[in-house]
């Protein structure tokens, strides 16, 4: 009885959503390993709008990526020279960044909606 009670607790645990925490673990994990950890990034997303300070859907958004990347330092919106960008089920996701950051180029893609931009050096 333990035993087929131990495999059908095993197989509830794997079949289960992961927590919003985890999602953006796995979400950002190959950024997390590509980029260097001692970087500052500028954060934008479709989901919540980092203009607006009291955006709810942008907060959970920053701080679940936030935590993923630490020790990495994130920064609301698009100021600073590499910007993360996470845009899920977007088409066109350097339009949107573009919008968001200003004049940026696409440097990676890492899936589950995850980008990363640069700013473009003004001539």
């Amino acid at each position: 009885m333990l035993v087929s009670l131990g495999i059908a607790m095993v197989d509830f645990i794997h079949k289960s959503e992961p927590t919003r925490q985890q999602q953006a673990d796995i979400n950002y994990f190959s950024l997390m390993k590509a980029e260097p950890n001692n970087g500052v990034y500028g954060f934008i997303t479709s989901e919540g709008d980092f203009r607006s300070p009291n955006d709810q859907k942008y907060a959970i958004n920053f701080l679940s990526a936030q935590y993923a990347l630490a020790p990495k330092v994130l920064t609301r919106g698009g100021t600073v020279q590499r910007v993360i960008g996470w845009f899920p089920g977007v088409e066109d996701p350097i339009l949107l960044a573009t919008q968001q950051a200003g004049d940026v180029q696409l440097i990676g893609s890492y899936g589950n909606g995850v980008y990363l931009f640069q700013k473009r050096v003004k001539r």
